[in-house]
């Protein structure tokens, strides 16, 4: 499915999800005026909202996944421009460090920086924030390589369970001679997604030097979540 059929089809689960919500509280209703034997009625109805909570839990699951899904189709068609970067690899490393960030693996092949921030809201809500930068030095290594998970898995490790993020915020940098439509398509693959109370964003940018503009998936007036935003704006900052 393209980005538009994507939209539709969240759309269209929507209205299918709520249209069934409303058929069941007007059987409830017609159960609630027609039978009269109390006891008869109380029945029907505690089936009929057994069998919508299933139905509610089994369209959760459908629902969520067409929403991240969504609101990655609405990026794509809001697609921002290139834009112009003036630091190399290196020089993206030294502002990080400078802006608190720790080194956590450094090879000939990458290197995985990292910084965890604890958000307060009202004294009450607590969000624990990992962010966490990775500069591929290699051309050919994939933004999803399992090296790459498995060093982010050991990275997580670190912290004890209660300290442990529920949000987690990859920024994956890769250099390129030259970018071509494939390794822009390698690019647009990005995550941003919530799995029970934890909630992933990893976006990937191309810093192509035969033209100094980085390639990356973002829009100007369209972010599908608060972290997507953040690891957008920490790109443009950091690359300037």
């Amino acid at each position: 499915m393209n980005s538009k059929q994507v939209i539709k089809k969240y759309q269209s689960l929507v209205i299918t999800f709520f249209s069934i919500i409303v058929i069941f509280i007007v059987a409830m209703m017609i159960v609630a005026f027609k039978v009269d034997d109390n006891e008869k009625m109380t029945m029907i109805n505690l089936i009929l909202m057994v069998v919508l909570l299933v139905i509610s839990l089994l369209f959760r699951t459908v629902l969520l996944g067409y929403k991240y899904m969504a609101g990655i189709a609405r990026v794509v068609l809001k697609q921002g421009k290139p834009i112009n970067f003036y630091n190399n690899l290196d020089s993206i490393e030294y502002k990080l460090i400078q802006k608190g960030y720790q080194k956590y693996a450094n090879n000939e092949n990458y290197q995985i920086l990292y910084y965890q921030e604890n958000i307060v809201k009202k004294k009450v809500f607590r969000t624990k924030r990992l962010y966490v930068v990775i500069l591929i030095k290699d051309q050919t290594i994939d933004f999803y390589d399992k090296n790459l998970h498995d060093e982010i898995t050991a990275l997580q490790e670190l912290f004890p369970k209660k300290e442990r993020a529920n949000q987690y915020l990859f920024n994956a940098f890769k250099s390129f001679n030259n970018i071509y439509q494939e390794d822009i398509k390698a690019l647009s693959e990005v995550v941003s997604y919530g799995a029970g109370k934890q909630f992933f964003t990893q976006i990937n940018i191309g810093l192509n030097k035969s033209d100094k503009k980085a390639y990356f998936l973002y829009s100007d007036d369209y972010y599908p979540s608060t972290s997507y935003k953040d690891c957008v704006e920490l790109i443009k900052t950091i690359i300037s």
